[in-house]
């Protein structure tokens, strides 16, 4: 199943139609809602609008008939960027080391670490991105781990680096990031 929709299996059996199951992204829409105390109300219509995105199909006259369809509902214009703050605020929430902090914006996140030692500034880093990925994941979603850029920022006058860990990959710091 393709990650951002939605699928909708109905079994046609002398009319009769089972209930429609929601995607893993639409289940993990609700549990954040859910998590985010959002009320009841709000939450059934969320899971109503995920399950009304069906087309109706007749049956066929004879025998079972399986119909499996697949719908882009939340990748609606409109409600598109509401679910992903939903999925984003989770990681915005996330308790991280003390002196990490993420910064997000659209599909961006940015990790800044402030510390007096290098090692440190490596550490809690590698630890916060260890952090976010895990979020990540529990989401159904992932980072693009060879696009991740470090910029080290320091007011020594010698050129410094760090290598930092996302994923299976490596990265050292550059003087300026794109």
């Amino acid at each position: 199943m393709a990650s951002g929709y939605q699928e909708v299996l109905r079994h046609h059996h002398s009319g009769r139609e089972e209930r429609l199951q929601l995607s893993a992204v639409g289940q993990k829409i609700l549990t954040a809602l859910s998590q985010m105390e959002v009320p009841a109300y709000l939450q059934r219509m969320v899971s109503n609008y995920f399950r009304a995105a069906e087309c109706w199909s007749s049956p066929r006259m004879m025998g079972q008939r399986l119909t499996k369809l697949r719908l882009a509902c939340h990748r609606d214009p409109y409600l598109a960027p509401f679910f992903w703050n939903v999925m984003y605020d989770r990681i915005l929430r996330l308790e991280l080391p003390r002196p990490a902090k993420i910064v997000g914006f659209a599909d961006d996140i940015a990790i800044t670490v402030v510390a007096k030692h290098l090692d440190l500034v490596e550490f809690y880093s590698n630890e916060t991105i260890r952090l976010v990925r895990a979020a990540l994941t529990e989401l159904g979603l992932q980072t693009a781990d060879q696009k991740t850029e470090v910029l080290l920022v320091t007011s020594w006058k010698v050129t410094e680096t760090i290598t930092v860990r996302a994923g299976g990959h490596y990265i050292t710091s550059a003087p300026c990031i794109r």
